[in-house]
């Protein structure tokens, strides 16, 4: 149940359950020190108290999940935690890039030909080299892309 939803249905119930024993004060005058005012007072409060505790307890619950959604959307989307063990061929590695910085294991994600995306360390040399090459091959397709024949 949403919270106003809750709240409008706590209160109507506290509602009917004051409707009811001002009603049973009413009509009940007979059955004794039972039913005397300061008995319905005191079952009044206790039921107003325990829907204050429900809802108290609701919104704690509620604010609780609020928070844990709130920490859990400001890391990062995808980090390496174990790196492939061995070494790639240039040629199967389409593109690359590296994973965030907030990440506990600096790597990169390298997309394979098949589409495949695999994890390694951004600090070995041959992973320094199939960096180097794609990036060579980027910039010559910019620029031959950027180029223009001249007639």
């Amino acid at each position: 149940m949403e919270p106003v939803l809750l709240q409008i249905h706590m209160h109507v119930r506290c509602n009917a359950i004051k409707r009811d024993s001002e009603w049973s004060r009413h009509t009940d005058n007979s059955a004794g020190p039972a039913s005397t005012p300061e008995r319905h007072q005191t079952t009044d409060n206790m039921v107003m108290m325990k829907n204050s505790v429900i809802m108290a307890t609701c919104l704690l619950l509620l604010s609780s999940l609020a928070l844990q959604s709130y920490a859990n959307s400001f890391g990062p989307d995808e980090c390496c935690f174990k790196f492939f063990p061995k070494r790639l061929q240039k040629s199967a590695v389409v593109n690359f890039r590296y994973t965030d910085a907030l990440c506990p294991m600096e790597g990169v994600l390298f997309t394979m030909k098949a589409g495949r995306e695999v994890c390694v360390d951004a600090t070995q040399q041959w992973v320094k080299n199939i960096i180097k090459t794609k990036e060579l091959n980027r910039t010559k397709k910019v620029t031959n892309s950027t180029t223009t024949p001249s007639q």
